[in-house]
């Protein structure tokens, strides 16, 4: 995060602001370290031989073909125009819970990374945990300096805050620490990117 000083001096100065909102990665938050290192030290931590460069490597074509079998932002069928008057109707699969979403994930990512299927099959079910863990904490994500000064400031100016991301409502473990300071005032999420685990936008006030 920057200019935060600069963003509340022009919102002290102007007309009223009904809301400010956020993103969440490398807004408030940026992983401690590179994503597939992070996969890779818990992948070695749970017995597993693998270099970080294959995880980096892997990761994307597990995702691209996971997001097909099984989509984010799930409808039950989707139309699409190939002519006049003509749709084309497909059935999708029931969405998976986050859970298990980024299981499958973490378990396609260490295959394409050369993991053989009877050492993954013996470390999955303590690495999956583990990196779930992980990166719905700080352990995995840091919160900028600078985050919890300016929605500090933001309260005292009574403008309300929000946070709106292509993660699921576990990223509030993340931004949410015990101070009520340091946390927007509500969420929202919609699952468009990578980083979202299910197709439901929402907004959420749990937040106050």
């Amino acid at each position: 995060m920057s200019s935060t000083r600069k963003l509340v001096t022009n919102l002290s100065s102007r007309s009223p602001v009904r809301l400010v909102l956020f993103d969440a990665f490398d807004t408030l938050i940026t992983p401690r370290l590179p994503i597939h290192v992070q996969y890779a030290e818990e992948a070695t931590r749970a017995g597993l031989k693998v270099d970080a460069d294959d995880v980096r490597r892997a990761f994307k074509p597990a995702f691209k073909a996971l997001s097909i079998t099984h989509p984010q932002n799930p409808q039950n069928s989707s139309s699409n125009p190939t002519g006049p008057n003509t749709t084309t109707t497909t059935i999708r699969p029931p969405p998976l819970d986050p859970t298990r979403w980024w299981t499958l994930l973490i378990e396609g990512c260490m295959r394409g990374a050369g993991v053989p299927d009877a050492e993954l099959k013996k470390a999955l079910p303590t690495l999956a945990p583990a990196l779930i863990k992980r990166f719905e904490s700080r352990e995995g994500y840091r919160v900028f300096d600078d985050v919890e000064g300016c929605l500090k400031r933001l309260r005292e100016l009574r403008v309300p805050t929000g946070l709106v991301s292509n993660a699921d409502d576990r990223i509030q473990t993340i931004t949410a620490p015990s101070q009520r300071t340091s946390k927007p005032d509500s969420y929202a999420a919609q699952a468009d990117g990578p980083k979202a685990l299910n197709g439901n936008r929402k907004m959420s006030s749990n937040w106050r």
